[in-house]
């Protein structure tokens, strides 16, 4: 037996063919990441695990190149749960910098503002922040997280949920609180900011024209990436870039701005300044 988030409304359809995307990106997930981990820590249930994945099915794509919700079904409705984009974010099982990736998650990302935004509600729009964050689309990015912030929380900052404010964003009007919306929102702004992956440093990735244009810096300090590693960085005229990096452990990194990598190996407790100043970059201990 398989579903999905509330497809179908929960009705007999909502039993979809197995496996679900969901279901299937979630069990994808636990297994490539415990196979990651029993290699890193040399232990040994990991063939155990890897027999397990290798009978996993791949991922179903429609004929549009778009990620579907079971093997036999596509999602053909505006609906709250973009669930079957779960493998894209927050799951990060497809990588944008992969050119058969980049094609499917750009195929998702257009589905959904085909299908458009009439049954979503305040997370909705959080997630599909995430989605254009992952694409480095820095504008759609910003403007989800305006209108969730904007129309979807009430003055203490409280996701409300629903278009309460009948702006025509939703159908939905009415207002239950949660709060997972609010700490999914504070994780897109920082994916604007920082994203990390698989040894891979990109700073400033999906920031909107205005942050890169304006005279003040945009900035961050001490976020935390994978491995442990502690980012700071400062960024004026979307040109100009210095981070600094605060390794807690042995690790070898691949920092990217603007377009431009610099590979570097830290050793544990080492800080490296690292400055991306136009056409030119430079790197240095402390």
């Amino acid at each position: 037996m398989s579903s999905s988030p509330e497809i179908h409304d929960d009705e007999a359809e909502a039993w979809l063919t197995p496996n679900s995307h969901y279901d299937l990106a979630l069990l994808r997930y636990l297994y490539q990441t415990l196979i990651r981990f029993a290699g890193e820590l040399g232990e040994c249930p990991k063939k155990e695990w890897e027999e397990i994945l290798s009978h996993l099915s791949e991922f179903s794509v429609n004929e549009r190149g778009v990620l579907m919700l079971s093997p036999d079904e596509s999602l053909e409705e505006s609906h709250r749960h973009l669930s079957n984009a779960l493998a894209i974010c927050p799951l990060h099982l497809y990588q944008y910098e992969q050119e058969d990736d980049r094609k499917i998650i750009d195929a998702v990302v257009e589905d959904y503002e085909r299908l458009g935004s009439g049954m979503w509600v305040g997370f909705s729009f959080v997630w599909m922040a995430h989605l254009y964050a992952v694409q480095g689309n820095g504008e759609g990015a910003y403007e989800q997280l305006r209108i969730f912030w904007e129309s979807f929380c009430s003055p203490n900052g409280f996701h409300l949920n629903g278009d309460y404010k009948r702006r025509g964003y939703t159908t939905f009007h009415y207002r239950p609180f949660t709060l997972e919306a609010n700490m999914y929102a504070a994780d897109g702004l920082q994916e604007m900011l920082l994203q990390t992956r698989k040894g891979r440093i990109d700073l400033f990735p999906a920031v909107p024209e205005s942050w890169k244009e304006k005279e003040e810096e945009t900035a961050f300090e001490h976020f935390r990436g994978e491995g442990g590693i502690l980012v700071s960085a400062r960024m004026k005229g979307g040109k100009d870039c210095q981070a600094r990096l605060e390794a807690e452990q042995e690790q070898e990194v691949s920092l990217w701005f603007n377009g431009k990598e610099r590979k570097l190996f830290l050793k544990a407790g080492e800080i490296r300044i690292v400055d991306f100043v136009a056409d030119d970059l430079s790197a240095e201990n402390q």
